[in-house]
């Protein structure tokens, strides 16, 4: 009667309990209520029935209660959860704390809800036409979906080209079939949208599930997932985690994005965990993006992924025309250069939509002294506050939150002349109110869109006001549909080019195109303005001449040369410590006990120095990184099997807070 239970403890074990004779004995998948130490008491998950313990048995505790009669997750999921242990190195009662929502961790019984199903064979009748291109991703797709078998696929088509009418129709074969579908978007911005788009197709319970949800409501849903009363789920990043009844295919739109990796905690990438459970559960995996990743395409050349392209826009949508805009020769207000301006009044003029492109939210990213020329900088980050103006004046970080009242004199001269240097989203805004003073001004970015209810009413605003400037932040590039935007405004194409980052440039012109893509997305034909200083930018001049898979062939070839990911597999040991000093005296001792060292050469291992991260100090905290590429995974794994642990068992260690990042998307 002995169980082994894993628990929400940054311990890389599972525990021994015994279950007394008058208890239910639980299956493994159930939640128990256990004795931890002294005092404190834990809800955990059976993961094993064994006959023997390591420990006495007179030193074993007898668990509290079972929560469930019935296993809260099955075999799939158990699977899922070892894997996420083993490849990302994390506690496995740690996983299951991040894969169970909040209540579920929390104890909370469930209901049977199998008598909820409803009934899907009146599923759609509002098939659009297809071209031959369409026609045959839905034709390639549909047949792993007859042969009930996994298969990834990368349905890489323009912005505009119809992917989600791809998604559509097979879709609808999925639930002729009485399975379930789970949509992943990479931000809670797209669900709404996205929904709309499903739920006035299908007769079915679509479902929607985000962080922004409370948590009865996310109980709800996953309830719903687990009973297969829900048909279509829409979710974000988490939503891969969820119980199914019988999970037909599994969709993840914008592929792309960086927002589909964890960036704390278990730091998983949802795609990676959909190709790996859509091949557990014997299901197709359709990644559907404009701007492939450049670990996708290299999936693709390895026959690992199946390339399905779009390469035509959708109905009588014509390709969008880019142009770049030399901005070192002509005179500027509020960033823009003179062309750009004259552009967008003559689009407006056309009672047309303009959408500008700025990465920067608030009203301006810095503010100096002209008298002595200090700076507004955060007392906790490597970084200047942000100038801020509503809803009320002050400085803000963006990387901490730290906040203060807007000063009328500077701290170091008293001086008044204190000036916002920069252009926000927010000052942006002021000024095209300025320029186009009888013209709808439409802002969204995180300040805008923070409350509930806030991306519908938005949209409204843009469906409501055919001419009108839109003025946004990366979150506008990702999916959205606006029919009436012809003009794509990108007043600042450099900065991501001259990163030391070397992600930067694919991230750079992935966002680009992203954005390109808003315009001319109906009849109406579409321009895209890039003002840059830099146009003989060779990295620019390739993406704007030749398009974005030219582009990603030419990083692919120089990331081979240098042998960077795709073609090595990353590490990132992340140490953040209250000094730089013992951040860096325990990456040399970490580095001094990595095993086979022996084998590096025959396994392409390459070990960084000590890095800094490019924020050094955030939070009050210092952030130093050790980087390890290999060119065999397997290898890597092996070689953080053993030094892992050893690396946690350091004296220095318990003074710093330690995170292994597997196939990290970014150094910062």
């Amino acid at each position: 009667m002995l169980i082994q239970v894993a628990l929400p403890v940054p311990m890389y074990r599972v525990f021994d309990y015994f279950v007394p004779q008058n208890s239910y004995f639980p299956s493994i998948g159930c939640r128990v209520v256990v004795p931890f130490g002294k005092t404190r008491t834990l809800v955990g998950i059976v993961i094993a029935h064994i006959s023997q313990s390591e420990l006495a048995i007179d030193k074993l505790k007898p668990i509290i209660q079972v929560l469930d009669h019935q296993p809260i997750l099955d075999q799939h999921l158990l699977k899922l959860a070892h894997w996420l242990a083993q490849y990302y190195h994390y506690p496995l009662g740690d996983v299951f704390a991040v894969m169970l929502p909040t209540l579920i961790r929390q104890g909370r019984l469930l209901e049977n809800n199998q008598s909820k199903q409803i009934d899907t064979q009146a599923i759609s009748n509002k098939n659009l036409s297809l071209n031959t291109e369409q026609q045959f991703a839905v034709k390639t797709i549909q047949q792993a979906i007859d042969n009930q078998c996994y298969q990834g696929f990368l349905l890489n088509g323009v912005t505009g080209s119809g992917k989600t009418e791809v998604y559509l129709q097979v879709i609808q074969s999925v639930l002729a079939s009485g399975k379930q579908v789970l949509i992943l978007v990479p931000e809670i911005g797209l669900t709404p949208q996205t929904y709309q788009r499903f739920a006035e197709r299908f007769s079915v319970n679509v479902l929607m599930l985000h962080s922004g949800l409370t948590n009865p409501v996310r109980l709800a849903g996953w309830q719903a997932c687990r009973d297969g009363s829900a048909k279509i789920v829409i979710g974000t990043r988490s939503t891969i985690f969820y119980p199914f009844a019988d999970l037909g295919m599994i969709i993840v739109d914008e592929s792309h994005d960086q927002s589909y990796k964890q960036q704390d905690t278990l730091r998983y990438n949802a795609q990676d965990v959909a190709l790996y459970r859509g091949f557990l559960l014997g299901c197709p995996v359709v990644l559907g993006t404009a701007t492939p990743s450049l670990e996708s395409l290299q999936l693709v050349l390895q026959n690992k992924l199946t390339q399905l392209q779009l390469t035509q826009r959708a109905g009588d949508a014509l390709p969008v025309k880019i142009q770049l805009i030399d901005a070192r020769k002509q005179k500027w207000q509020f960033g823009l250069a003179q062309n750009l301006i004259q552009a967008i009044q003559a689009t407006l003029d056309k009672q047309q939509q303009v959408l500008i492109f700025l990465n920067r939210r608030g009203y301006a990213p810095i503010l100096l002294c002209d008298g002595c020329g200090w700076q507004a900088d955060c007392p906790r980050c490597d970084a200047h506050l942000t100038v801020h103006l509503q809803p009320v004046a002050m400085l803000k970080c963006h990387h901490c939150d730290w906040q203060q009242a807007l000063p009328k004199k500077c701290p170091e001269c008293a001086s008044e002349n204190l000036d916002p240097v920069g252009m926000g989203t927010a000052r942006l805004t002021e000024g095209l109110q300025e320029l186009f003073a009888n013209i709808p001004i439409i802002q969204i970015d995180r300040d805008t869109t923070r409350k509930k209810h806030s991306w519908e009413k938005i949209y409204q605003q843009i469906q409501d006001n055919p001419t009108a400037i839109l003025v946004g932040t990366q979150m506008i590039a990702k999916g959205h549909h606006f029919p009436n935007v012809t003009l794509v405004v990108i007043p600042n194409a450099d900065r991501g080019f001259l990163s030391a980052d070397f992600r930067s440039p694919e991230h750079t012109a992935q966002l680009i195109m992203q954005v390109a893509g808003r315009a001319g997305r109906a009849e109406k034909a579409g321009r895209v303005l890039i003002q840059t200083r830099q146009p003989d930018n060779p990295a620019l001049l390739t993406l704007v001449r030749h398009g974005y898979l030219t582009f990603a062939e030419q990083l692919l070839f120089e990331r081979c040369l240098l042998h960077l990911p795709p073609f090595s597999h990353a590490c990132l040991l992340r140490v953040e410590g209250k000094s730089l000093d013992k951040n860096h005296q325990f990456i040399h001792e970490a580095k001094a006990i990595l095993p086979y060292q022996s084998q590096f050469a025959e396994f392409g291992v390459s070990i960084s120095g000590t890095i800094d991260a490019p924020m050094t100090k955030k939070n009050s905290r210092f952030h130093s990184h050790l980087l390890i590429l290999s060119k065999n995974r397997q290898f890597l794994h092996q070689l953080l099997d053993d030094w892992w642990q050893a690396v946690l068992q350091l004296s220095s260690a318990k003074y710093l807070k330690l995170t292994l990042d597997i196939d990290p998307i970014s150094w910062a």
